[in-house]
């Protein structure tokens, strides 16, 4: 059984795929595996996924709903190691990434241990990948408590002990932010912890500016619902964050009373 499985979702996406593949390939860590879950059937992703495993690698092609949060709830049941970290198809690592967070984890398994991340500009049809210099996100300067309010910590950032994470799933009825919803009910079990690493480079839209976008979820109306379905499904542990959440919806044009949240 290896220490580290690496969950990794894909659809339909070759040829970011095979560089997310190499990234988990080359990890300077041995004692890893690789669970490949696509969401549909498709030649093109499965030649570059049986070009690349290993023995003890697993790769499942499902049908049914697509989506992410269905993909990683079968690698979970496929995941049998001591910690898990889930990558999309377009995510790729450092190459020493796990052999460093290794020396921090140091075999823990009480705590949810997050990183940094940094963000590129990928094209998939070009095949091009240009590096946003202002993208680093130093995630370990935020107050843990933050997460109740909204999420700075990317899924690919996170690394589980298996053994709080087995009897949970993400949530397939949530159109968006389901993985924010899945660590924040790991968090019922298990507190957060900063690894002090870049980790994962996660993509931005091809040309778009990081920052205006990021500025701009308010006005998305299905972002929007999820937040308040994520909120009613865990209330905030104190007066202070709820009031927080309460202003962050009310700058979005949305009002409502401070028992909600």
């Amino acid at each position: 059984m290896a220490k580290y499985s690496v969950v990794l979702t894909t659809h339909k996406r070759p040829n970011s795929l095979a560089r997310t593949i190499s990234s988990v390939k080359t990890q300077s860590y041995p004692d890893l595996s690789l669970v490949v879950i696509s969401d549909t059937l498709c030649s093109e992703t499965r030649g570059v996924v049986v070009n690349r495993m290993s023995a003890g690698d697993l790769f499942v092609e499902r049908v049914g709903h697509n989506g992410p949060a269905a993909s990683r709830n079968v690698g979970l049941k496929c995941a049998s190691s001591q910690y898990v970290i889930f990558l999309d198809d377009d995510d790729e690592l450092n190459s020493d990434y796990i052999e460093s967070a290794d020396r921090i984890i140091d075999d823990r398994e009480n705590r949810i241990f997050f990183s940094d991340r940094s963000l590129y500009n990928y094209s998939e049809r070009k095949g091009t990948v240009d590096e946003v210099p202002f993208s680093k996100t130093a995630t370990g300067n935020c107050d843990p408590d933050d997460i109740y309010i909204k999420n700075f910590i990317a899924n690919s950032c996170a690394i589980y002990p298996t053994k709080i994470i087995q009897n949970r799933m993400f949530d397939e009825t949530l159109i968006l932010n389901e993985d924010w919803d899945f660590l924040l009910s790991v968090l019922q079990a298990a507190p957060l912890e900063y690894l002090p690493y870049t980790g994962p480079h996660g993509p931005v839209r091809y040309g778009v500016n990081v920052e205006q976008e990021n500025r701009g979820w308010e006005h998305n109306d299905q972002l929007l619902d999820v937040y308040i379905k994520v909120y009613k499904k865990w209330p905030a542990p104190s007066k202070k964050l709820r009031l927080a959440r309460q202003q962050l919806l009310a700058r979005a044009g949305v009002m409502l009373p401070l028992e909600l949240f």
